[in-house]
């Protein structure tokens, strides 16, 4: 039976009429709501003129169906927002299908660098050996250090190991720390176990900024017999570090990095 038309459009405009925080509220009750009709809601809600209730309603979708949140994720990456299209890329990184790569590729052109990385990042999770070029581009060319970050990690998901002499010549020409985080990491991941140690060793970064993205690509890298010589190194990060973030997430990753899975 499809959803009743009145019964979902009166609940649309029902939270249409509140105030922001209660609308948000609404939403994520919506979230709960095993009816047809909170669908519906949803979906007509990604088009609403307030930027962070499209991004909402884009979560809860994504949280009640992968489908849903992929059509979501698909529309919202054309949005008009920033921060909304940078959410689009990384939930179709999330739930996106192969289909959706050539949408992540249009994404890499966007004008504002943090989609740009988003939609690398992706586009590497789905992409397949397929998006290669497209990363390899974005690697070599972008001008914002985090996408060419991005793109040097995401050459390593397909575990294409043609992909090494692309990174190792990439490597040979790159300055930025932020950068040489994901040709270490892609390197390592796959197969090169000495880029740990050059990864690991920019937690000794000047940067507070490059010492916590090297936590964060550690995270997701480091292979399980690594744990030990990856927690030492945050052991000595953490004692000399003077950032309460960076310290903070630091230490959450060594407790994980050093607690034995039950």
């Amino acid at each position: 039976m499809l959803p009743n038309k009145k019964t979902w459009q009166a609940s649309l405009q029902n939270i249409k009429r509140l105030n922001r925080q209660d609308q948000r509220d609404a939403i994520l009750r919506l979230g709960d709501d095993p009816s047809d009709c909170a669908d519906l809601v949803l979906i007509n809600l990604l088009d609403n003129t307030d930027p962070n209730i499209r991004e909402q309603a884009m979560e809860v979708l994504c949280d009640r169906s992968n489908t849903f949140g992929r059509i979501a994720a698909r529309a919202l990456l054309e949005d008009s927002c920033t921060y909304v299209r940078n959410r689009a890329a990384d939930v179709l990184g999330l739930v996106g299908k192969r289909l959706d790569a050539h949408r992540l590729r249009l994404s890499l052109r966007d004008s504002d660098w943090v989609v740009r990385a988003s939609a690398a990042d992706s586009l590497g999770r789905i992409g397949g050996k397929a998006a290669h070029p497209a990363l390899v581009k974005g690697l070599k060319l972008d001008v914002n250090p985090v996408v060419r970050r991005d793109a040097a990690y995401a050459l390593s998901h397909a575990r294409d190991k043609r992909m090494v002499p692309v990174l190792e010549a990439a490597l040979s020409k790159e300055k930025s720390e932020q950068s040489r985080i994901g040709l270490f990491a892609g390197l390592y991941a796959l197969g090169q176990h000495d880029r740990l140690s050059d990864l690991l060793g920019l937690l000794r970064s000047g940067d507070d900024i490059v010492r916590h993205a090297t936590v964060n690509q550690i995270e997701e890298v480091v292979l399980p017999a690594d744990h030990n010589q990856a927690a030492q190194k945050l052991r000595e990060m953490i004692a000399r570090e003077d950032n309460p973030g960076v310290k903070s997430d630091a230490a959450e990753l060594l407790e994980k990095l050093t607690t034995p899975n039950v």
